[in-house]
């Protein structure tokens, strides 16, 4: 994986999607996030694709609301 650091992938990070919030490993949230976004499309692949790369960017916390300021 290019960008994230192999030993990030067993951190515990957050995920809050369609305001529920659960705990995984950042391996798993990503492959979960990942195929979500190969098997959605419209509004639901924006919530996983914003997830997704907000992991991929490293961030401890992630969300499926886009900030105001990047609209």
């Amino acid at each position: 994986m290019t960008g994230l650091a192999t030993h990030k992938l067993n951190e515990t990070v957050s995920v809050t999607c369609y305001g529920t919030t659960k705990k995984m490993k950042r391996r798993e949230a990503l492959e979960f996030y990942y195929e979500g976004m190969l098997c959605s499309e419209g509004s639901e692949h924006e919530r996983y694709e914003t997830i997704f790369f907000q992991l991929m960017n490293g961030a401890m916390d992630a969300s499926d609301e886009i900030p105001f300021y990047e609209l």
